[in-house]
């Protein structure tokens, strides 16, 4: 477990508890303001109108550990011949496609997007919703 320390981001978890138990888990992003003991005082990411500093017990932070040298990495740039996964939300439902990327269509005035086959089926999906999965 990495030793949490003032300044650092946190994931900090609650719960709802009812008669039967545990009925669901609760995280948000913090940064911590000062380390006690057992405790730390953190402030909600990001500050919200209301955000005030507030306890938390240090077995409920899991420190992230963030890479300097990576946070101005990319995301890669599908490519036509690519294998891409492409997520969308609709209505309150998510939609996944995996296909082989055959056409990118730019066209002005419109959102970027890509013609893909999977199976001898196409669809189209929006050029920000791919992740490569192979090139």
């Amino acid at each position: 477990m990495l030793r949490i320390k003032k300044g650092d981001t946190v994931v900090v978890c609650g719960t709802t508890v009812s008669k039967d138990g545990v009925r669901a888990v609760h995280r948000g992003l913090a940064k911590v303001i000062e380390v006690g003991k057992a405790d730390a005082f953190v402030i909600q990411i990001p500050k919200g109108e209301y955000a005030r500093p507030y306890r938390i017990p240090l077995t409920r932070c899991q420190k992230i550990n963030l890479q300097e040298r990576n946070l101005l990495d990319e995301i890669m740039k599908p490519k036509i011949g690519d294998l891409v996964l492409s997520i969308s939300h609709h209505f309150g439902k998510i939609e996944q496609n995996i296909g082989t990327i055959k056409e990118i269509v730019s066209k002005p005035g419109e959102l970027k997007h890509v013609v893909c086959t999977h199976s001898n089926k196409e669809f189209k999906a929006a050029y920000n919703s791919l992740i490569v999965l192979e090139e």
